[in-house]
């Protein structure tokens, strides 16, 4: 499953032994591993991606905060793959698990959307006094 910084979904096909050359190619470039503990998916990001100032990839960046919290951005194309075998092999991702992806990434960006709007925190004061000069 891949997704680029436009967040355009699309799936597809690798050979056995080839998914090292895949991400690569999705990312456009050498790449780095963020697990997704929640799912048990493997999310492939661009390893120099912020040093290369690749645009953000809001999808990425959901999948990120839904599990590490408002700590970082994901930039550029991402892959995710099914994890990994006991043996270290990735594993291709299920349709079923690519529903919950989507779903995940969806309620992550409803709920800091939500978190984000002024009418959330009741906490936010107004000063309403001016100051005088």
């Amino acid at each position: 499953m891949t997704c680029n910084t436009e967040s355009d979904i699309d799936v597809i096909e690798v050979e056995e032994g080839e998914s090292g050359n895949a991400i690569r190619e999705v990312v456009d470039g050498y790449f780095d591993c963020i697990h997704i503990p929640s799912l048990g998916v493997d999310m492939w990001i661009n390893d120099e991606g912020k040093i290369l100032e690749l645009p953000l990839n809001t999808f990425g960046t959901a999948l990120w905060v839904s599990q590490y919290g408002l700590t970082d951005v994901v930039v550029g194309d991402i892959a995710i793959t099914g994890g990994c075998d006991s043996e270290g092999v990735t594993l291709g991702i299920t349709a079923d698990k690519m529903m919950e992806v989507l779903k995940l990434a969806r309620e992550t960006m409803d709920q800091v959307m939500s978190d984000l709007s002024p009418e959330s925190d009741s906490s936010i004061e107004t000063d309403s006094h001016e100051e005088t000069i």
